[in-house]
């Protein structure tokens, strides 16, 4: 007996044991590999090879269930899904998705993409519901068995809005732009405006570059802002639109929702942007990055905008680096002024002189230890 009930203990413990990781939250290296499957189903999905995208997607939920973004990784799932025109598969998702992440900031989203498919909340999928579309309505409870009614919906089909609005934008890119901030108001996650986020950023328009930043930084959704910010460093820069676009926003006092995005790229990101903003001919550019420069308090952003500003030619770049080097309170972003100065053709010795006499740098003193007697 005592026998049979040590065994019973130890397989309790084993099971538990063999339990405790899937109910841990995942270790900051199983973080990184559930991103990195992310990152890797998301390029897929861009380059609509959808089977790929899911599989990547799939794996990452079943390996790392508890990873950080997992609730984000589930909703690609269903966005991949739906792109196939797997409904019902889409709706098994969107059922797992709203027992595993009730409290996600992603489950507005989900919950758009069910209504778009035509299911209502509480839907159960499986063999009790073998129709296409249809969702089940639940009665009031009976003393006597009452069949389910099922209403049948047409499943929606937004390929077509789709290539509607894909040609919108290929005919007049700024109407389109326009048309789609008023059809994102309506619903947030719009398939047929996000699905043509590529082809706007593609058509090579100044106006794509403010159209962007504003939906990532204030759009009406999470998933819009997160495409919205992946296709800000993906536009097409024919004619100098990144930065044409950024003189408008410059105009129009837009330029907190640049300093919000920006400050939240990586610095390869903002440097991109950046530098298609230098090479752009227009004076104003350098006003407007002085003023993103004063806006932002995120050191590494400010002291690129210092080293991009460095290769401008105009007088005004000139004004604004000496500015920098003389009363920057920060060390790092003065010395890259300073450094910038130096390298600069037009800077001579005197100006260097005029910026070591405004800064009045004092020598160190070490400090004297006083022998005790």
């Amino acid at each position: 007996m005592k026998l049979q009930l040590l065994l019973m203990n130890f397989t309790i413990v084993a099971t538990l044991a063999a339990a405790a990781p899937r109910l841990l939250a995942q270790t900051p290296a199983q973080n990184d590999a559930a991103r990195k499957l992310f990152q890797e189903g998301w390029t897929f999905l861009d380059d609509r090879r959808f089977g790929d995208a899911e599989r990547k997607f799939r794996e990452a939920l079943r390996t790392y269930p508890r990873a950080e973004q997992s609730d984000r990784t589930s909703y690609y799932l269903i966005d991949t899904l739906v792109k196939q025109g797997r409904t019902s598969d889409a709706g098994v998702e969107i059922q797992s998705f709203n027992r595993n992440y009730p409290q996600s900031r992603w489950k507005i989203d989900v919950d758009e993409v069910r209504m778009q498919l035509g299911f209502a909340p509480g839907y159960v999928f499986g063999p009790a519901n073998p129709a296409f579309g249809a969702r089940r309505v639940p009665s009031a409870p009976s003393a006597l068995p009452v069949p389910p009614v099922i209403i049948m919906t047409v499943p929606m089909n937004p390929g077509v809005d789709q290539e509607v609005f894909r040609m919108m934008v290929l005919k007049d890119a700024p109407y389109a732009m326009a048309e789609a901030r008023q059809r994102l108001k309506v619903n947030p996650s719009d398939p047929a405006v996000v699905s043509n986020f590529s082809t706007i950023a593609g058509v090579g328009t100044p106006q794509a570059f403010p159209f962007f930043v504003m939906l990532a930084s204030d759009g009406p959704s999470p998933n819009t802002r997160v495409q919205a910010r992946f296709w800000i460093y993906r536009l097409n820069n024919e004619q100098d639109a990144v930065g044409r676009g950024f003189v408008e926003m410059v105009k129009e006092k837009t330029i907190p929702a640049v300093v919000d995005v920006l400050s939240q790229a990586n610095p390869d990101q903002r440097g991109k942007v950046l530098q298609q903003i230098v090479q752009t001919p227009s004076p104003e550019k350098v006003v407007g990055l002085e003023k993103v420069f004063k806006t932002t308090t995120v050191q590494p952003f400010r002291a690129q905008i210092v080293e991009s500003t460095a290769t401008m030619p105009e007088s005004a770049a000139l004004e604004f680096l000496t500015d920098v080097a003389k009363t920057e309170p920060e060390y790092i972003v003065r010395l890259t002024a300073i450094h910038a100065l130096g390298a600069r053709k037009d800077v001579d010795v005197k100006t260097l002189a005029d910026i070591l006499n405004a800064v009045s740098l004092k020598p160190v003193v070490p400090a004297v230890r006083v022998k005790k007697e």
